[in-house]
C-alpha cells in the first residue's frame, strides 16, 4: 500500500465548523428578532420572526463552511533570512 492512499489534498478536507456556526447563527437570527420586536419594528405575531432564526441558521453554516478566510500562502510562511 502506497502512501498517496493515506494523504489527503488540502482541498479534500471539509473546512471551518458547520455545526458551531449553525448554532451562532441561530442565536444572531433570535436576538436581531427579538430586538425588531422590543424597539417596537415587528409586531409579535409577524411571521417572519420565525424565519429569522432559520435564515441565521443557513448564512452560520454557510460563512463556516467558506472558513477559513484568505488562508495564508507558502510565502507568507516562510521566515525571512535577513538577506
Amino acid at each position: 500500500m502506497s502512501n498517496d492512499s493515506i494523504t489527503r489534498d488540502e482541498n479534500d478536507r471539509p473546512h471551518g465548523r458547520p455545526v458551531l456556526g449553525g448554532i451562532a447563527g441561530f442565536f444572531l437570527g433570535l436576538f436581531v428578532w427579538l430586538d425588531l420586536i422590543l424597539f417596537g419594528v415587528l409586531p409579535l405575531e409577524s411571521g417572519i420572526g420565525y424565519l429569522l432564526p432559520v435564515l441565521g441558521i443557513a448564512a452560520g453554516i454557510g460563512i463556516a463552511m467558506w472558513a477559513p478566510f484568505g488562508g495564508r500562502t507558502a510565502d507568507d510562511r516562510t521566515i525571512d533570512s535577513g538577506q
